[in-house]
């Protein structure tokens, strides 16, 4: 996975021109491996990719038939730029598909995402023109986070009875594991420690316990690179290369997640258009890109304050846990963008974890739309409440204007901006805001 994150990394160079050309303005949240899709207006001769794509920033429904119905007068379109949409129509089932046991642990499930269940299918120029395909397979990898590693190298390495079940059922699949989400989080647990310059360094004594873990990893589980040594070697090599731009992706989370916490301290539960209309104004105001997935959590959490994505950041007591804290969830956020990224490839990831809050927003971040633009190997996931609720109110239209849009893809394109000074900035003024509600309460 982590050379399909390299390349996705590599292919953020096109031109303004270049998003015109095909009918989109796309505001690539590069932390979040998502993108914020505007749909522009434009005087039209003949069906185009721009009528296109305001016929979907209007679809009613998410159904294939209705789909296929509505979007077949463009197969021309789709032929001409490569596209194709999944579609998921099977939201409601049960996410958690494998019961799992490890010693002295239980974990709930393994999370499949949106492909690999029934109702899911694709539509492209082939589906449009009623010719019949063969259908479509999937690749599917096993992203383990760091809880899920430690365990899995305790196990193997004591010996412990029969590793669990849901493990065998996927090697029955056989199935790639990827410990990339592991790996992340350690780089940037120590991008937190060392700061910008930071990289990994095999004879670092302070990575050796991560190059243990993953030894005994690799070997008692099913990896697509068989040799131990190259492997280790590669994933150090390719999160070096990629170190800045993970740092850039995690920053501009960290920034998202602070401006989030900040509407939730400065307007009430009951001032929902307020601390939304705080949020985009932050991240407008600082050139930031706004991704559908940022915004799916985002509402999430005003609706339901309870939310539990945001437990750990929910109230303030220490200054020092709570920036661990916040550390923490911007890491999960983080690995919550991944499948958009992998989708890109055709690779759609199995998360596994025993972390709840965690699995509960990956469930919830299933997109009612994946849209692939295969000219320029991009995925947008797009859910249909956040089109209603942002692109379609007035309440929030000033924050999408072409002014706006192309002031964030211009700050997207400078690799060069870490946002390490802003996100200092916004975390002094996060933790001031809170220590003085706090202050308040206690003097109440």
């Amino acid at each position: 996975m982590l050379n399909i994150l390299k390349n996705f990394i590599n292919s953020f160079n096109f031109r303004k021109k270049e998003f015109k050309e095909i009918g989109f303005d796309i505001n690539i949240d590069e932390n979040n491996g998502s993108s914020a899709i505007v749909f522009p207006q434009y005087t039209r001769e003949e069906l185009t990719i721009e009528d296109l794509s305001d016929d979907l920033s209007n679809i009613s429904s998410v159904t294939t038939d209705y789909l296929i119905k509505k979007l077949r007068k463009y197969a021309h379109v789709f032929e001409k730029y490569d596209l194709s949409i999944v579609v998921n129509e099977n939201k409601s089932s049960s996410p958690y598909v494998f019961k799992t046991i490890f010693p002295e642990s239980i974990i709930e499930g393994v999370f499949v995402p949106v492909i690999g269940q029934k109702g899911i299918h694709t539509i492209n120029k082939e589906t449009l023109q009623n010719i019949s395909t063969v259908p479509k397979l999937f690749d599917y990898t096993v992203m383990l986070d760091s809880n899920i590693v430690s365990k899995a190298e305790t196990y193997f390495t004591n010996k412990i009875g029969t590793f669990c079940d849901s493990f065998q059922h996927i090697e029955s699949k056989q199935l790639n594991y990827d410990p990339s989400p592991y790996l992340i989080e350690q780089l940037l647990e120590g991008y937190e420690k060392n700061g910008d310059n930071y990289r990994l360094n095999k004879k670092d004594k302070n990575i050796a316990g991560l190059v243990q873990n993953v030894r005994v990893v690799h070997k008692n589980l099913h990896f697509k690179i068989k040799d131990e040594e190259k492997y280790i070697n590669n994933f150090i090599k390719e999160l070096n290369i990629m170190a800045k731009s993970l740092f850039r992706y995690y920053n501009i989370n960290k920034l998202s997640l602070i401006y989030i916490l900040e509407a939730r301290a400065l307007f009430t539960t009951k001032q929902e258009v307020k601390r939304k209309r705080h949020v985009l104004e932050s991240l407008t105001n600082n050139d930031l890109p706004i991704g559908f997935r940022v915004l799916k959590l985002m509402s999430l959490f005003f609706k339901d304050d309870n939310y539990s994505f945001f437990g750990k950041v929910r109230n303030f007591n220490n200054e020092t846990d709570f920036i661990n804290d916040l550390n923490n969830t911007a890491r999960d956020l983080l690995i919550c963008t991944l499948p958009s990224i992998m989708n890109s490839s055709n690779l759609f990831p199995i998360l596994y974890t025993d972390d709840r809050p965690l699995r509960k927003a990956y469930e919830d971040l299933q997109p009612d739309l994946i849209l692939h633009i295969g000219e320029f190997n991009q995925v947008s996931h797009i859910y249909l409440d956040i089109l209603e609720e942002y692109h379609k109110n007035k309440k929030f239209k000033d924050f999408f204007t072409e002014e706006n849009n192309e002031k964030r893809i211009k700050s997207s394109r400078n690799p060069n901006i870490l946002f390490s000074d802003k996100i200092k900035e916004a975390k002094n003024n996060l933790i001031k805001l809170l220590k003085e509600k706090s202050s308040k309460k206690k003097n109440k």
